[in-house]
Order: structure tokens, then C-alpha cells, then sequence
């Protein structure tokens, strides 16, 4: 297979014009969910291993300068096709425009003239598929499952990194797949999205509401580092997610990782990650949290268990945002919002010197 499709994430629209695409295409195309923010090491990496490309609803506006030298790397190996129903930027315009073949149509986003967009550089009828860009109560009853296999497959990509889910899910779609014949595992995808992928605070009281308007307000400030307090069993790893679902960064990777499951000598591996044959088991090199949830969100749950002598290696990413893995010479730079939790007395461990 030599082609791939691109497609946004975060609203069903853009999922259901990459099945357009894929039908048009006759099945015949990878497909993958990307963020603008990843897109130019996207195609920079692994761009010139396909032959057509084509961008749908995806946004260039991540590091236009970046994305302009990874599209003139691939000119002569990739033709790279962006199909849009918003314009161009006026810097779009002059530095991307001439690199790849653009199509752009008005409309506005998310009413479906995405869709109509695919429809028309495909030449091909995408009626059928038009239902399933809106949301609303007058959608017909086939819509709803697949908005919320859609989104089950994006929750799946941001909590674990699952980039099939969505794939298949838009598979599916352009093949019109019954959700009776779905697969076990998209089944069971979906049955953990409804117990796990919208948890919201239960209550409405005045602390309650406090505490929404709160979340509320850190959440807009996408650079803003939170300690969440509260004894166990309180919900603040449900609190970080909301901080993460309702801020920018929510189409990107949400980590969550407990600081006293893992042994001290192997946290500054974990949260940096390593390189081959830096120590005895390291027989690959592998990618830390920090890496990972890069311009995302970590959640770092009980940071009052995180070792004296680790808490030194986190200050110098958090200061400077750059690391190194384990056995590395690379100075590797990062995005992350850092949420941390605890049910420990800090000031006291301070007093400790713990």
C-alpha cells in the first residue's frame, strides 16, 4: 500500500471525510489520526515512505516553517494533496501552497462541507456519508453509534496510544459496516469509553461548582502546572483528565502514571526514557513519559512517594523543558502540561527534608 490519509482529530466530521476519501480510494490506503502539532515531524520521519499523501481537515498552522522544509524534502518522492474547507493563511499561501496540491473550499468547518470537499476532488457521491458530519436529535438512528465509535477510537489514541482504533473505525465507515458485525474488540473499545472516557464530577452543590469553575479556569492555560490535593479516593485523577479534556492540549496524549509503582532506579528511565545497552535489559531503546505525552498532558499521581533523589532529575525538565534518555548524548526538547496528586502533608515532607 503506497497511499495514506491523513486526518484530524476531535470532531466526527473530519473522520467521516477520511472514509470518503477511502472509499473513493477503494480501500486501497493506510489512514491515520494526526495532530497540526505533529505533523511536520510526521512527514519529515516517515513522509517519503509513501508515495501519495493526502491531508484531510488537518490544519498546517502547527510549525509552518517545519512543515514548509519537510514538504520540500519530499517534492520529488511524495506528492502530498491538502484538502480543506477553510483557506489558506496568507503565510500558507506564499510557503505551503506551492509545495503541495491544494484544494480549498468554503463552507466553514463541521457542517459537512469537508465531506463535500472529498466528494468533489474525488469525483465520486458521498450523499450517504453526509448524515454522519452533523450531530444534533434529527440525525438518523444509524449516526450515533459511529459518533461514538469515533470518538471511543480518539479516546483510545490519546490515553494509549492506540493509532488502530481510529483506522478501523473509519474502515467501518466508509464500508458501512452494521454495528452488529463490529469486531469484539471495537466492541469492547466502546464499552470502556462509556465507563471510563466522559467521567465528569457528580454533584451540584456550591464546593462542587466551585471546583468545576476552578478546572475551568486553569484548564484555558495550557502552560499552567496543577497539584491537585485530596485524600484517596477522591477523584483527582478524574480531576486531571478534565483539566485535560476542556484545555488545548486535549486532542494530544493524556498520561497517567503513579510515582510509587515503580522502584527508584528505574524512575529516571521511565519519565526520560533510554537508549540500547544503557543498562543490563536495555536491549532496545525505548521512549519515557515525557517524550510520549509531549505536547500533551501527565498526570503524575502521588508525587509525595517520588524519591528524594528523583526529584532533582524532574526539576531540570521542568525548568528548561529538555532532557536526555538514559545512556544518551541527545538533548531531546519537550511540551508537556505537568498535573500532579497527592494525599501527603508536602509542607511536612519539606520540614522533613524528605
Amino acid at each position: 500500500m503506497d497511499t495514506l490519509i491523513l486526518t484530524g482529530w476531535g470532531w466526527s466530521e473530519y473522520a467521516v471525510a477520511a472514509a470518503a476519501a477511502l472509499r473513493a480510494l477503494n480501500g486501497q490506503a493506510a489512514v491515520l489520526g494526526m495532530s497540526k502539532r505533529r505533523l511536520p515531524e510526521f512527514m519529515e520521519s516517515e513522509g517519503a515512505n509513501w508515495k501519495r499523501i493526502f491531508l484531510i481537515g488537518l490544519s498546517l498552522s502547527g510549525n509552518e516553517d517545519r512543515l514548509a522544509v519537510a514538504l520540500k524534502d519530499l517534492r520529488h518522492r511524495t506528492e502530498v494533496t491538502w484538502i480543506s474547507g477553510l483557506p489558506m493563511s496568507e503565510s500558507q499561501a506564499r510557503e505551503i501552497a506551492p509545495l503541495l496540491k491544494a484544494h480549498v473550499f468554503g463552507g466553514g468547518p463541521f457542517n459537512g462541507s469537508l465531506v463535500k470537499a472529498v466528494g468533489t476532488v474525488f469525483k465520486t457521491d458521498v450523499s450517504d456519508l453526509l448524515p454522519f458530519a452533523f450531530e444534533g436529535n434529527k440525525i438518523p438512528k444509524t449516526v450515533p453509534p459511529y459518533h461514538e465509535l469515533i470518538a471511543a477510537a480518539m479516546y483510545a489514541y490519546r490515553n494509549y496510544q492506540d493509532r488502530d482504533s481510529y483506522s478501523t473505525a473509519i474502515r467501518y465507515l466508509a464500508s458501512g459496516v452494521a454495528e452488529e458485525a463490529w469486531s469484539g474488540e471495537m466492541r469492547h473499545l466502546v464499552a470502556h469509553y462509556r465507563r471510563y472516557g466522559n467521567r465528569e464530577l457528580v454533584g451540584k452543590g456550591r464546593k462542587m461548582k466551585e471546583l468545576r469553575d476552578e478546572i475551568a479556569r486553569v484548564a484555558v492555560h495550557p502552560e499552567a502546572r496543577v497539584l491537585i490535593l485530596g485524600e484517596s479516593g477522591t477523584g483527582k485523577e478524574t480531576v486531571a483528565l478534565q483539566i485535560h479534556t476542556k484545555s488545548p492540549r486535549r486532542n494530544e496524549p493524556f498520561y497517567a502514571f503513579n510515582c510509587a509503582s515503580v522502584t527508584p532506579n528505574l524512575l529516571e528511565s521511565r519519565f526520560f526514557g533510554h537508549e540500547k545497552g544503557a543498562f543490563t535489559g536495555a536491549e532496545r531503546r525505548e521512549d519515557g513519559l515525557f517524550l510520549l505525552a509531549d505536547g500533551g498532558t501527565l498526570f503524575l499521581d502521588e508525587i509525595g512517594e517520588l524519591p528524594l533523589e528523583a526529584q532533582g532529575v524532574l526539576l531540570r525538565v521542568l525548568e528548561g523543558g529538555r532532557f536526555m534518555r538514559v545512556g544518551g548524548r541527545e538533548e531531546i526538547k519537550t511540551d508537556v502540561r505537568l498535573v500532579t496528586a497527592t494525599n501527603r502533608n508536602l509542607p511536612l515532607l519539606v520540614r522533613q527534608g524528605r
